[in-house]
């Protein structure tokens, strides 16, 4: 790993902890319905923040003995989970403040993806985590998209806020994507731009949740 990408990496974890008790510290001020959108949030940057410690542990480790093994290895299962619950927890307080119509249908299938990838890891010998994860990114393309439909509803204010969070959201899936090992081996200027992209997410994520 180049040490810039190591930095970009620790760029974002860090800031990840930065936003997250940010965010556990504004609910102190802010009224109860409020408060639990906020926690939920709070809730996905910290598993999102673990996400990246596990990934960041694993790409190091795998480096260090280039064994296949320890390519798809431990850390790579537990980045999986707390990535899954990172989608669980922003699609659950979406579906429950933001845009109620969808029953927790999208956050039920995520949920399962998550568990499945805790006890069924693989099937015969063959990797599941990369399918439970795409159906976990699957599910969460919906979230800009209810952001959009309710700022579409509203005028003012809030609009402006829903389309700003669903801008973040965008960039930060499109960072997430850039981190994909197939991308990043095609075209090593990913392992740059990954980890910049989704910095750049969550400064804006952060400013239209907290500062807008």
């Amino acid at each position: 790993m180049e040490l810039l990408e190591f930095i970009l990496i620790i760029c974002v974890i860090v800031y990840l902890g930065i936003f997250s008790l940010h965010i556990i510290w504004k609910c102190t001020k802010i009224e109860p319905q409020l408060k639990r959108y906020h926690y939920g949030l709070a809730f996905f940057a910290i598993m999102f923040m673990l996400a990246r410690i596990f990934f960041l542990i694993n790409d190091l480790v795998y480096e260090t003995t280039l064994n296949l093994a320890d390519k798809q290895g431990l850390y790579y299962v537990l980045g999986s989970i707390s990535s899954g619950f990172a989608v669980f927890g922003i699609m659950v307080v979406v579906e429950k403040y933001v845009y109620k119509k969808l029953h927790f249908i999208p956050s039920l299938i995520v949920l399962i993806s998550t568990v499945l990838t805790i006890i069924l890891p693989s099937i015969n010998g063959e990797n599941m985590i990369t399918i439970y994860s795409t159906v976990s990114s699957g599910m969460a393309i919906i979230i800009p998209i209810l952001y959009i439909i309710v700022g579409y509803q509203v005028s003012g204010h809030t609009r402006k806020k829903s389309l700003i969070l669903a801008t973040a959201i965008i960039i930060l899936f499109l960072g997430n994507l850039f981190n994909m090992g197939l991308l990043k081996d095609a075209f090593p200027i990913f392992k740059l731009i990954s980890p910049l992209t989704i910095l750049l997410g969550f400064v804006i994520f952060h400013y239209g949740l907290l500062f807008y």
